[in-house]
């Protein structure tokens, strides 16, 4: 039976063939330290920019490298209370933040962080003690 282009490219992902040319993708070492805590503040630094956010290391990895540091992604809202139109822009300069985490993947483990609920919690504490 002949498989359509279409069909041939599904095939070649779903077999680990990528679908390009660099072949079958290597499976990245995963971070194997202590999980993080939902709610929990964390001090990260910032190792990624995209359009939609930044990405940012919260737990540190192995010393002697054998696994990586836990990154968790902060969506550009997230990112101030005030709304940002670029990221770049807004987190040049900035090297280390406190961020507090929003939500974890129980399935993948992906971690989504706010650096807004941190700003907004600030903010608060400040209002309490004017009154």
């Amino acid at each position: 039976e002949k498989l359509t282009e279409a069909e041939v490219f599904v095939k070649k992902l779903v077999e680990g063939g990528g679908g390009g040319r660099g072949g079958p993708r290597k499976d990245r070492p995963k971070y194997t330290g202590p999980p993080p805590e939902m709610g929990k503040t964390y001090t990260g630094k910032i190792t990624g920019i995209q359009k939609f956010g930044v990405f940012v290391e919260i737990l540190p990895g192995a010393e002697d490298g054998s696994y990586p540091g836990l990154e968790g992604l902060v969506h550009v809202s997230e990112l101030h209370v005030e709304r940002v139109r670029n990221c770049e822009g807004f987190v040049r300069g900035m090297g280390v933040e406190e961020l507090t985490v929003k939500y974890i993947g129980e399935e993948n483990g992906k971690v989504k962080l706010s650096r807004k609920a941190v700003l907004e919690e600030k903010q608060a504490d400040r209002s309490a003690k004017q009154d």
